[in-house]
């Protein structure tokens, strides 16, 4: 049993056992023991920044009417009126037993036509108005976005009015969707990658929504009608679950208008529960997929968290350096750069509502796998003692402070929560394990 010995900060996250699904590969796992704590300067870090002498003045305020909010921020510079806004608890993962892929093709259909405008009118009015309207769904929830010249802000409400309440749902379009879902999955099992994908996730989500193919099942597809698609945007429109951003070139009285008479319609509530909380547990299975071709590609897990939780922002700085930051990730530098074991490796952080993992991956010819894989260990085990030495934090938080300005510009304690090594003065080095 692998465990560490100090209390459960963020690195404990990072220190969590890697399960691996590779393909002609397998499962293995990992033991980080966390470095001892040393001084760490927040204050000389943001000194260095380029972000020291900006100001960030745009006040974000919440407006409600009738029941509905949202969250504005006014921006007066250019003359656009810019509005995004989610329904939660609606993404795939809901799709009912016998409905999978419903939400992927309600959130296209949508947009077929509306009231008393046909597909191409539609879209021919929202062209020469320079306006867009747009839907998508996620695993969670279900997104809308509205953008739009100031001068026809009018003319992009009652449009997207017009679709959300009155959508026409054509048959034939409706069809033709159907018919694309189904080649994407085709296609996807003729990709190595998205077969590989498609697989992690059952292993890992096991019985949870989340172990779903994002396009949905064939046959579910093949019997979706257009009742279907209706009783899904009935049901997902709803006050309850709605959540709304609001920006640009509008003031406060102007956002009042355009909220309640897109939204205050829509009925208080639906029935839909919020997802079980899944529970991570690195079972240390292997899974091999056989595949007739010249490269192994492999992808792994560990733990993570949430995006409101206190360790989200130091767990982001350092999984940027370890190997979000492309190819000029640490695990990219010693794995490709330097060693040219693999084509290219990568982890990342990805969370949802339900559950809250760190991923990565990399691909290797037959003749280097285990070397990269090895380097991969090594470099991951290193994670505590070595990672932000030689200038990795300072470049970390350049592109982290333009990500996020307000939490580096104002709240150096997320930095000083990070017991990494100090930055060295000269900031800058080679970045090589120890």
């Amino acid at each position: 049993m692998f465990y560490t010995k100090k209390s459960r900060g963020f690195l404990y996250y990072f220190k969590t056992v890697f399960y691996i699904v590779i393909m002609a590969g397998g499962v293995f796992y990992l033991y980080v023991n966390r470095a001892p704590k040393k001084s760490f300067d927040a204050e000389k870090i943001l000194a260095q920044s380029v972000l020291q002498n900006k100001t960030f003045s745009a006040e974000v305020k919440q407006i409600e009417v009738d029941g509905v909010k949202a969250y504005m921020m006014e921006e007066h510079s250019n003359p656009i009126v810019s509005m995004s806004f989610k329904f939660k608890n609606a993404g795939y993962a809901f799709d009912k037993v016998g409905k999978f892929g419903l939400a992927n093709i309600s959130s296209d259909l949508i947009t077929e036509g509306a009231g008393k405008y046909t597909e191409k009118t539609l879209k021919d009015l929202l062209g020469e108005n320079g306006i867009r309207i747009g839907f998508s769904v996620g695993r969670d929830d279900f997104f809308g976005t509205m953008i739009t010249p100031k001068e026809n802000l009018k003319t992009a409400v009652s449009l997207l009015k017009q679709i959300m309440y009155f959508p026409r749902l054509p048959e034939n379009q409706l069809e033709i969707l159907k018919s694309q879902a189904l080649k994407s999955i085709e296609l996807q099992n003729e990709n190595p990658k998205s077969v590989l994908s498609l697989k992690a996730s059952e292993i890992i989500y096991g019985e949870h929504p989340y172990a779903r193919n994002p396009q949905g099942k064939k046959n579910d597809i093949i019997a979706l009608s257009t009742d279907d698609v209706r009783a899904y945007l009935k049901n997902t429109f709803v006050k309850q679950n709605l959540i709304i951003g609001l920006s640009g070139d509008i003031n406060e009285e102007d956002g009042l208008w355009l909220i309640k008479d897109v939204f205050s319609a829509l009925p208080a509530e639906n029935d839909i529960q919020p997802l079980a909380e899944f529970t991570y547990e690195s079972q240390g299975r292997e899974q091999n997929i056989e595949r007739d071709i010249p490269q192994v590609i492999s992808t792994f897990f560990a733990k993570g968290v949430y995006r409101e939780d206190k360790d989200f922002y130091p767990l982001y700085l350092a999984n940027y350096i370890l190997g979000e930051s492309g190819l000029t990730s640490r695990l990219n530098k010693i794995i490709r750069e330097e060693n040219g074991f693999t084509y290219g490796v990568y982890t990342t952080l990805t969370y949802g509502d339900a559950a809250a993992l760190i991923r990565g991956g990399f691909s290797a010819d037959y003749a280097n796998y285990e070397k990269a894989k090895e380097l991969l260990l090594k470099g991951y085990s290193h994670l505590g003692d070595g990672c932000l030495y030689n200038g990795k934090l300072y470049i970390a938080l350049e592109d982290f402070g333009f990500r996020h300005p307000g939490v580096i510009a104002y709240d150096p304690q997320t930095l000083e929560y990070i017991d990494f090594h100090t930055l060295p003065e000269e900031g800058r080095g080679n970045g090589r394990i120890p």
